[in-house]
């Protein structure tokens, strides 16, 4: 899972 539209999440979970 990623995180769009969360800029906390996405350098953990970026979507590709």
């Amino acid at each position: 899972s990623c995180c769009a539209r969360n800029p906390a999440c996405r350098h953990n979970h970026p979507c590709v």
